[in-house]
C-alpha cells in the first residue's frame, strides 16, 4: 500500500502543478487571443522564474543547514571517542560499561519490554512532562571541530610583550 500511496501522491502533485495540459484544439479566434496571452505568459514566466529561483535558494539554504547539523553531530561523536573533553568521554565510557554489565545479566527482550511499557505509560504517569533525548543532550555538550577551533586558548598578549621588553 505504501508504493500505491506514494504513486497517488506524485500523481496528485503532478496534476496540481500542470493545470490545463489536456486541451490542445484551438480555432482561429483563439489563436489571436493566444498571442495576447503569450505576451502575458512571457511576463508571468519571468516573474515565475524569479519566484522559482528564490524557492530553490531557500531549499538550498535549508539543505545546507541540515547537512551542517548532521556533520556537527558526527564531529561531536568523533570528539567523544577521541577524548577531546575527558570528563564527557569518561562519562560515556562509564555508561557503556554499565550498559554492557546490564545486558550481560538481563536479556535484551526484557529491556525492550520495560522500555516499551515506560514509553507508552509516560503520558499517563506525568502528563506535563517535556520530552527530551538524552543522547542528543549529551552530544550537545561535546564541542564540534569548529567549536574547538573557536574556543581554543590563545596566547596571552602580555607574555609576548614581556619577552620583547627583555630583549
Amino acid at each position: 500500500m505504501l508504493p500505491l500511496f506514494l504513486l497517488l501522491l506524485i500523481g496528485w502533485n503532478y496534476f496540481h502543478i500542470t493545470p490545463g495540459v489536456g486541451s490542445h484544439s484551438q480555432d482561429l479566434e483563439s489563436i489571436s487571443a493566444a498571442e495576447d496571452e503569450d505576451e502575458d505568459e512571457k511576463e508571468s514566466e519571468k516573474r515565475g522564474l524569479i519566484e522559482k529561483i528564490h524557492m530553490v535558494h531557500e531549499i538550498v539554504l535549508t539543505v545546507q543547514s541540515v547537512l551542517d547539523e548532521i556533520a556537527s553531530i558526527g564531529e561531536r561523536v568523533k570528539n567523544t571517542f577521541n577524548w577531546s573533553v575527558p570528563f564527557l568521554s569518561l562519562l560515556a565510557s562509564f555508561v557503556m560499561f554499565t550498559a554492557t554489565i546490564i545486558l550481560y545479566y538481563i536479556p535484551l527482550r526484557y529491556i525492550v519490554l520495560l522500555w516499551g511499557v515506560n514509553k507508552f505509560t509516560k503520558k499517563l504517569r506525568n502528563p506535563h512532562l517535556i520530552e527530551n533525548n538524552e543522547v542528543l543532550d549529551f552530544l550537545s555538550r561535546v564541542p564540534s571541530d569548529v567549536q574547538k577551533v573557536q574556543y581554543s586558548e590563545l596566547r596571552a598578549p602580555g607574555i609576548q610583550s614581556a619577552q620583547k621588553k627583555k630583549r
